[in-house]
């Protein structure tokens, strides 16, 4: 057992190597089976065919690149999912700090600090200019 397997296995909790050799043993056996029923005369050739054709879509493939990409799905939902819930939280922060304040008071607070910030001469300034 290579490290990257050791890793591999203690990650998923199952030994992959294992799961890759049952799986091809037991596609095996099935293809096997299929044969057996033609052969017997159980089954047609067409009936073989579409056996064929349906275990040829249900191959167990390469077990560690379906946890792989498995893994890398849930993992990109995971995000989307931690993604959503911060615009959420954020969201509904921002909205009910600002639908707290009624809007006269948001006019208000605008105006007060526009004069704070010098607003008041400026205002005197444009007056004084048009007299």
């Amino acid at each position: 057992m290579g490290l990257l397997t050791w890793i591999e296995s203690k990650v998923t909790g199952v030994d992959l190597a294992a799961e890759q050799a049952r799986g091809d043993a037991l596609d095996a056996q099935i293809a096997a089976n299929q044969k057996d029923n033609l052969d017997s005369g159980k089954w047609t050739v067409a009936q073989y065919d579409a056996a064929n054709a349906d275990q040829q879509k249900a191959l167990t493939g390469d077990v560690t690149q379906q946890v792989l990409d498995a893994g890398k799905e849930g993992a990109i939902e995971g995000l989307n999912n931690l993604q959503q819930g911060v615009k959420n939280a954020v969201g509904n922060t921002l909205s009910f700090g600002w639908g707290m304040i009624p809007w006269q008071l948001w006019l208000v607070g605008g105006l007060a600090l526009f004069i704070y910030m010098g607003g008041g001469i400026w205002i005197r300034g444009i007056l004084e200019k048009n007299k």
